[in-house]
């Protein structure tokens, strides 16, 4: 009996020891079966995907990975006329634009700017053996509108927010070789589009015989000898008489003359007789603000495709608002710092049609109250009328020299 009774405990012995080699190896083969199914995945879901877009004339390169848009830096320094330096040893990579001045270190998610330490959202990355930043970056910190949006850049505290914004010109107006008279240089004319609102069978705003339509017409042919005597600018004028034009046809001139700024001349109108002075409409942002990518975006790369046209779409449109904006308040301060003898009212964001598909900084100004009756006697003066044109050009170009 004892030795039947040691075989069995023998026996039972070696029954568990293969039991527990036989548990071992299924572990081991699970995770590796789920260790693969997680790389894969995670392959499938994150994987990096290559396109390029053509935007300002340069086939910029954008790269989603993990269901974050980069941007080949060398294809922004084109656009945007950056200076890049890097240095491949202590990966680091320096980018100056216009005064400041970026150090990124690469695969980490923070910034120097200006020699002050910011976190990142997302890091610079190497693809392919090329630098690309994210996009991201560029609509919090290149394109900050409003003061939450800037929180994470250092704000010097003699430093307005209008010029905090204007880091980022709308298009290479710096120029070298063209002076004109008022001081500043370029390699090219500007071209200023000059829109008198209304025209034709559209009276615009009506008060007993004095239409909208002329008085804007007439405003404008004024701003344009101001533009036309100064060597920087050239001049297109949507009308030169009084013909009618649709709104789709106006905005599609402009851009198809390669317009730097559009300028759209009207005057206002009320109910009540006590509204009077000048108002600066721009164009109000449609789409999502700066920098702001939703959840269901990251990490999915179908949605990351169909949505990088989009960003650049919004990257576009968020420059427009901020120069329009830029460019209204340098009109308005001319306007203001000058006794025209009208009074100005406010700027304000609209969503007018004329901006709907606008592809430049624009603004619309409707100049005093044709129901107003000191503005209506204040605009039958071809001398106040002069000093209108006068002082929104002397804004235009306060404009240009402060970039």
């Amino acid at each position: 009996m004892k030795i039947k009774i040691e075989k069995t405990d023998q026996t039972n012995h070696l029954s568990n020891n293969s039991a527990r080699y036989i548990c071992g190896i299924l572990r081991l083969a699970t995770f590796v079966v789920f260790l693969f199914l997680y790389v894969f995945c995670s392959n499938f879901l994150y994987a990096i995907n290559t396109t390029s877009y053509k935007y300002g004339g340069v086939n910029i390169r954008n790269v989603v990975d993990k269901g974050i848009s980069y941007l080949a830096i060398e294809d922004m320094k084109q656009l945007f006329d950056l200076k890049v330096k890097y240095f491949p040893f202590t990966k680091i990579l320096a980018v100056t634009k216009d005064s400041t001045v970026f150090k990124f270190v690469v695969n980490t998610k923070t910034v120097f700017i200006n020699s002050e330490l910011t976190a990142i959202n997302a890091a610079p990355r190497i693809f392919e053996g090329e630098l690309y930043l994210p996009l991201k970056f560029l609509k919090i910190h290149w394109l900050a509108i409003d003061k939450k949006e800037i929180n994470e850049i250092p704000v010097k505290s003699d430093t307005s927010i209008d010029q905090q914004i204007r880091e980022l010109s709308f298009q290479d107006n710096h120029f070298s070789s063209t002076e004109s008279k008022t001081g500043y240089k370029t390699n090219r004319e500007i071209v200023i589009i000059l829109d008198a609102g209304h025209g034709g069978k559209d009276p615009g705003t009506v008060f007993k015989k004095i239409y909208e339509k002329h008085i804007n017409l007439k405003i404008t042919k004024k701003l344009k000898q101001y533009f036309s005597d100064d060597a920087g600018f050239k001049v297109i004028m949507v009308r030169n008489n009084d013909k009618f034009i649709n709104l789709d046809e106006r905005t599609f001139f402009a851009n198809s003359n390669h317009g730097d700024l559009f300028i759209s001349i009207h005057i206002n109108a009320s109910f009540s007789n006590k509204s009077k002075g000048i108002e600066i409409f721009i164009p109000t942002r449609t789409e999502k603000d700066v920098g702001n990518i939703s959840k269901k975006e990251m990490g999915k790369v179908a949605k990351a495709k169909q949505n990088i046209e989009a960003d650049i779409r919004d990257l576009k449109q968020d420059i427009i608002y901020i120069e329009s904006k830029n460019l209204a308040v340098t009109v308005k301060d001319s306007i203001v710092n000058s006794d025209i003898g009208m009074d100005f009212r406010s700027i304000k964001k609209s969503r007018f049609c004329i901006f709907s598909n606008i592809d430049m900084p624009s603004i619309l100004l409707e100049v005093g109250f044709i129901t107003c009756k000191s503005d209506r006697e204040y605009l039958n003066s071809d001398e106040n009328i002069d000093l209108i044109a006068k002082k929104i050009f002397h804004g235009v170009r306060n404009y240009y020299e402060n970039q």
